[in-house]
């Protein structure tokens, strides 16, 4: 089939790399996928091989007036490249762009759904987003706590399915010698506690931070290794310093993909304790759909502390592949790191378990060919 692929982003960022497995993985099985999203800076390496096409269009809302321009410049496209189906990344921004191409082309459209993007206030835009799941002729949602949501938003919404994401357990996996790597990183004798993540509040970074003094009066050697750039950055940073940590906390920035298995090799626990948060500093309402970084980390072989935020609790399991907290608790965030670091037979028990639960239920591969048979039938 020829795929018109709407991607949200294809940089950083979870949904970029969703994004890209989707796009890359469907073109591996034969598809031509043509990728339309803001590639003004170009795609980021290492994906210069890639089986798909990309199509740079900015991202705009209704109110441009180029996207007018932009909605005939992809009509006359959709012809000319015999597109047989849209596929969208994202519901925003790209959603109200594919709903106006179905309408006047006929070409049908398919959506996948994180979770975030369910909570729109404004009536407006609310009913544009009735009116775009009510014409998806698939909606796949990336975790049951998603579907669930959807259908109590968006009660019109026909039948989604569920396909969470996937990872590739063949490049995270963990490390043949981990003493070696960890003597490589100047870490010998140290615990290490790993969050990769987006740096925004509702993450959790800051209650790490916050956690670590109670942590270090039974672990004094640990390390907390903060991966990722956002725009709770200066506030994690004046926070460590106010509680004097600058030994014990390093801010590592963004890390390529490729670098990052490695990084979750090197942990003793990979953290993030999600918080849902009625506001965000994007102005949106902040919830979890499904962390694919647990997936990374369960890769390798890590344990996990996760927030009980949105589908977080699908993504780790509680007491087998990790410990699931209140992310607004401080003080339980120090007592299941503590836990998994004083207690290393369970770490190495949740870790296994993650590990095997990710080879039998989560390689991209397998992913892709669930998402191949619901679109394409």
């Amino acid at each position: 089939m020829n795929i018109l692929f709407f991607a949200y982003d294809f940089e950083r960022g979870g949904i970029a790399r969703y994004s890209r497995e989707v796009a890359d993985g469907l073109g591996q099985l034969g598809h031509k996928v043509f990728v339309v999203s803001d590639f003004t800076k170009g795609i980021p390496d290492p994906f210069g091989d890639r089986a798909f096409t990309s199509l740079s269009f900015a991202k705009k809302n209704l109110r441009s007036p180029s996207f007018w321009l932009d909605f005939l410049s992809l009509r006359l496209l959709v012809r000319k490249l015999s597109i047989d189906m849209m596929l969208l990344a994202a519901l925003f921004p790209y959603g109200p762009m594919a709903l106006l191409l179905s309408k006047s082309t006929g070409i049908p459209f398919s959506i996948f759904v994180h979770g975030a993007e369910l909570f729109v206030q404004k009536r407006k835009t609310k009913w544009i987003v009735s009116r775009i799941f009510q014409n998806a002729s698939h909606i796949i949602c990336v975790s049951n706590f998603t579907r669930t949501t959807l259908l109590r938003r968006f009660p019109e919404s026909h039948d989604p399915a569920v396909i969470p994401p996937g990872t590739h357990p063949e490049i995270f996996k963990p490390a043949a010698d981990r003493e070696a790597l960890l003597e490589k990183h100047g870490l010998k004798g140290r615990k290490v506690v790993l969050t990769a993540s987006r740096l925004v509040r509702r993450k959790g970074q800051g209650q790490v931070i916050r956690a670590l003094p109670k942590i270090m009066e039974r672990v004094p050697e640990v390390l907390y290794l903060i991966v990722g750039s956002g725009p709770a950055e200066p506030e994690l940073r004046a926070l460590t310093q106010e509680i004097g940590l600058s030994e014990q906390v390093r801010f590592l920035g963004y890390i390529a993909d490729e670098k990052l298995p490695e990084l979750y090799a090197l942990c003793d626990v990979f953290v993030l304790p999600s918080m849902e948060t009625t506001h965000t500093e994007s102005g949106s309402r902040g919830i979890e759909g499904f962390p694919a970084v647990f997936l990374e980390a369960s890769a390798c072989g890590r344990p996990i502390v996760a927030g009980k935020s949105g589908g977080s609790a699908e993504a780790v399991l509680d007491g087998v592949t990790g410990l699931l907290v209140d992310g607004g608790s401080v003080e339980q965030i120090t007592d299941a790191v503590l836990r998994l670091l004083l207690d290393e037979e369970l770490a190495s028990r949740l870790g296994q378990n993650g590990r095997r639960r990710v080879e039998t239920e989560f390689s991209w591969d397998a992913i892709i060919r669930r998402i191949e048979k619901e679109i394409c039938g």
